[in-house]
């Protein structure tokens, strides 16, 4: 069982991971680390894009998106 999944790509991956989770129906948050050439999901969310920062924010669990299946 996971507590929460932080993926790291771009739209493509972030698109792969989405999917999985809505087949799987894993109702948990969802992470994202842009790494991703374009990354017109992150942008569109203002999700941070500096190293440290963004995984600061993940630690201390301030940013999380959850995924509602239902």
């Amino acid at each position: 069982e996971y507590a929460k999944i932080l993926v790291a790509g771009g739209d493509g991956t972030i698109n792969q991971v989405v999917n999985f989770m809505i087949k799987y129906e894993l109702d948990i948050p969802l992470g994202i680390y842009s790494v991703g050439t374009c990354n017109d999901f992150s942008v569109q969310f203002d999700i941070e894009k500096d190293v440290k920062k963004h995984l600061l924010l993940h630690c201390m669990s301030l940013f999380q998106l959850k995924i509602k299946l239902h």
